[in-house]
């Protein structure tokens, strides 16, 4: 997507990131996040910006990934990095037992300026979303 983006060598594990029926990602201030293909779904997101310069913004795992962006736009810390190029989210539905390795790959491949690391867990590799 932008700098720091790696594509898997053949030994990541390939998931399939979530786009908005549009198929562009999902504008978080604007989603919904009642919507039955993020409400109580768990597993694995990430949130950048577009701005100058693009940035990842936070990685992180959930049991409702759609009640968890909820609580974040709610912050309004969070929501004031929304005018540096619009914040956008994507996620994958992800059992609870690979979650923290997936976080700790990806937070230390694009260092999330929310951090996002998972210190105990060792690193599954997947690829990253377009």
């Amino acid at each position: 997507m932008f700098a720091r983006s790696a594509e898997p060598d053949g030994k990541a594990l390939w998931l399939v990131w979530q786009r908005a029926a549009s198929g562009y990602h999902h504008h978080v201030m604007t989603m919904d996040t009642a919507s039955p293909e993020v409400r109580g779904v768990g597993g694995v997101y990430l949130i950048w910006h577009l701005g100058s310069p693009p940035e990842w913004i936070a990685i992180g795992d959930a049991e409702d990934i759609g009640a968890t962006l909820d609580r974040l736009r709610s912050d309004p810390a969070f929501a004031a990095l929304d005018p540096s190029g619009g914040l956008y989210a994507t996620w994958v539905e992800l059992d609870g037992q690979s979650r923290s390795g997936v976080v700790r790959y990806l937070s230390d491949l694009l260092r999330p300026a929310l951090g996002g690391r998972t210190a105990s867990a060792s690193p599954i590799p997947v690829n990253i979303p377009h």
